[in-house]
């Protein structure tokens, strides 16, 4: 546990915030040599890094052919095909709502202004890490652009060596059956760099995407720096933040567990308890991942939440409402002391998951007589 103390008006400094920062050069270095050897060798590139990820020479191809997600039903227990039902159900009907509409007026000079909202037409899935096992982030991720009006949609997955005895070329079982849920168009066994850049430049069998979402790792994150102007890259990646803001009204235990439970898996999640109670140094006690940050006052408070700026944020607060209109900064935020990270997930996706918005371009429209 770390212990910070905030007078008023003090903001938290880098040291404590310990924010993404920009791609080293090595790490540029690397995808650089991994954009160009998928750009010069396409397909060929791709099939030597899977094989490698399998461990299975004798692999034909990077892509996996339709009838594996077709199968993948008949490898995941009934349980789980319920789960993965039910997370398509609430977060297809969380995003419903969200699409963006166009408008048109008509000016009293006859002149008619407006703006048309539509698809981009291609996107692509990034699922590396603990993420490319999880159905629930690849639908968090797929769903909103199959809604938003995305004609084609491919996913990136490294092959697993482990899984590659249980057929699926290597994915997981749940995954694919998601996949297969969702749409998704066509599966490509890469990650990392080359998975970025597969998605952006296209290969032989491939057309590349016009929008790249997920989840990478530093090499993804540092290859989407380089192909910007090849694809609109946007992967969540680095050291996500989870936050509890708490008057210390609530459960102690609650507010730990929450906290240690939010990116469980991911070795650079960031975990801040903050609050303007002195009982928040206690409740982060037991919680030795936690950085506790005692402020002054509640404005103070806010601030801090708003430089540590969350993926995931619980407002564990007795008057928590009026205080949403000033979190600027946040992914998702859960207001109540019974919300958790794993509940928010369920039922609206993947924190740090794209939104319907995210795959949806305007163009504004001027027309005079």
């Amino acid at each position: 546990m770390r212990i910070v103390e905030l007078a008023s008006g003090e903001r938290l400094g880098e040291d404590v915030l310990g924010r993404p920062r920009a791609s080293r050069l090595d790490e540029l270095s690397t995808a650089m040599r991994a954009v160009e050897e998928v750009r010069e060798r396409g397909v060929a590139t791709l099939l030597e890094r899977a094989r490698r990820l399998a461990l299975e020479p004798s692999l034909e191809s990077p892509f996996v052919p339709q009838r594996a997600q077709d199968e993948a039903f008949d490898q995941v227990n009934d349980a789980s095909l319920e789960e993965i039902y039910g997370a398509y159900q609430d977060i297809r009907d969380y995003h419903e709502r969200a699409p963006r509409q166009g408008w048109f007026t008509v000016r009293p000079d006859g002149a008619m202004l407006g703006e048309v909202v539509s698809a981009v037409h291609a996107a692509g899935v990034c699922l590396q890490g603990i993420h490319a096992t999880s159905p629930v982030d690849l639908l968090s991720c797929v769903l909103p652009a199959r809604l938003a009006g995305v004609e084609r949609v491919v996913l990136a997955v490294p092959p697993r060596a482990e899984l590659m005895a249980r057929g699926g070329f290597g994915v997981a079982p749940q995954v694919l059956a998601a996949a297969h849920l969702a749409g998704v168009d066509q599966i490509v066994l890469a990650d990392g760099a080359n998975a970025v850049a597969a998605l952006a430049l296209g290969a032989d069998g491939m057309e590349p995407v016009d929008r790249v979402v997920g989840f990478g790792d530093a090499a993804a994150l540092a290859a989407g720096q380089l192909l910007a102007g090849a694809a609109d890259v946007s992967l969540a990646g680095g050291a996500p933040a989870g936050c509890i803001l708490s008057d210390g009204s609530g459960s102690a235990a609650d507010d730990v567990a929450d906290l240690a439970a939010w990116a469980e898996g991911d070795l650079e999640a960031r975990r801040f308890l903050v609050g303007w109670n002195a009982s928040v140094v206690g409740r982060a006690a037991s919680g030795t991942e936690i950085t506790a940050v005692l402020a002054a006052d509640r404005d103070t408070a806010i601030a801090a939440v708003n430089d540590i700026a969350p993926a995931w944020l619980a407002l564990r607060c007795t008057e928590a409402m009026p205080l949403l209109g000033r979190i600027r900064v946040a992914g998702t935020v859960c207001v109540g002391r019974s919300v958790s990270a794993a509940r928010s997930e369920r039922l609206m996706g993947s924190i740090a998951a794209p939104t319907v918005a995210d795959f949806q371009r305007s163009a504004r429209i001027a027309a005079f007589k």
